[in-house]
């Protein structure tokens, strides 16, 4: 995807893949090795980080990544203007930007949003969870409903967290759930 954003935009943007978070070892001979199985799949400028890791703490870090791969778009006066998964919206994002119609301030409240969704999201599974661990499963699923109408958030990708982030809890809670068809649901075990 990247290899073939790097061919469109040739000569009106430059693409680097940055390593981090190599063993501090090896780390050159690691992104080489990646780079040379990748072949023309990766098709672009490549650099890894500093030993002193520079760019975890400068970019990654300070711009609160959730993980990689993570793209960052630098606009022509040298601004972060994007942030986000390279197989997201980074085509468009591009595009604007090259075509000088990207508007900074839209983009900064769409990320703020996209954040404070992401906050409430991770709020919504910690309370769920720790219901799950105290027994409490009537608590829990009022959580998650009172999450979801709290923040307005979209039910499946509500539904999508917990199962990547709380499958057993998930499982138990089914559980109890067909088994609270014969018993009232919100009984303690």
């Amino acid at each position: 995807h990247i290899t073939e954003m790097a061919k469109e935009f040739k000569g009106k943007a430059t693409f680097i893949g940055m390593s981090i978070w190599e063993n501090p070892e090896n780390r050159l001979a690691n992104v080489e090795k990646f780079v040379k199985n990748m072949g023309d799949k990766m098709d672009y400028n490549v650099a890894a980080d500093t030993e002193d890791g520079f760019m975890d703490k400068n970019w990654a870090k300070a711009g609160k990544i959730p993980g990689i791969p993570t793209a960052f778009i630098v606009n022509g006066d040298g601004v972060i203007a994007w942030v986000g998964h390279p197989m997201g919206d980074m085509h468009d994002a591009l595009k604007q930007i090259v075509d000088g119609k990207w508007d900074m301030k839209v983009a900064a409240e769409k990320l703020q949003k996209e954040k404070d969704a992401e906050a409430a999201l991770q709020k919504v599974g910690q309370t769920f969870m720790g219901h799950m661990q105290a027994g409490n499963y009537k608590a829990a699923l009022e959580s998650v409903e009172t999450g979801i109408a709290g923040a307005n958030l979209d039910p499946l990708l509500v539904g999508d967290h917990l199962q990547r982030h709380g499958e057993e809890d998930l499982l138990l809670l089914g559980h109890h759930v067909v088994d609270g068809l014969r018993e009232p649901l919100g009984a303690e075990r």
